[in-house]
């Protein structure tokens, strides 16, 4: 269970990462950033990988190393087919969640977020 934190970016930063540490503790979700791995080390979290949740960016078109993964992308203002079709082709299960946009910053609504891992664990 990974989210691929966009630290190391100039836009599409999560504004609330405090908050959402905490629903990531209570799921035994890793915090990742891709530049300070490996390519090698990159493709192996992302076969292994139950679960991949990550603001729409980049790092997400390693989805195509996923195995029986589930994507939730977050997404600001402005929603992508990109990552969902990528899915599609190679059969990982998708979903996106709309998040408030401030600038280049994005907020991430827990609850919602908490209510799509719910999902996710009763399936």
């Amino acid at each position: 269970r990974v989210f691929i934190a966009r630290t190391d970016a100039t836009r599409r930063r999560v504004d609330n990462m405090d908050e959402l540490q905490s629903v990531f503790d209570r799921w035994d979700i890793e915090v990742v950033v891709l530049s300070e791995l490996s390519v090698r080390e990159q493709i192996e979290l992302f076969s292994e990988a139950e679960l991949v949740i990550g603001v729409h960016g980049a790092g997400l078109a390693k989805v195509v190393y996923t195995y029986d993964a589930h994507v939730i992308e977050l997404f600001g203002t402005r929603r992508l087919n990109t990552y969902a079709r990528l899915c599609e082709i190679v059969g990982v299960a998708y979903e996106h969640l709309t998040c408030a946009q401030h600038g280049i910053r994005v907020q991430v609504d827990t609850t919602e977020l908490e209510q799509r891992l719910d999902a996710w664990a009763a399936r």
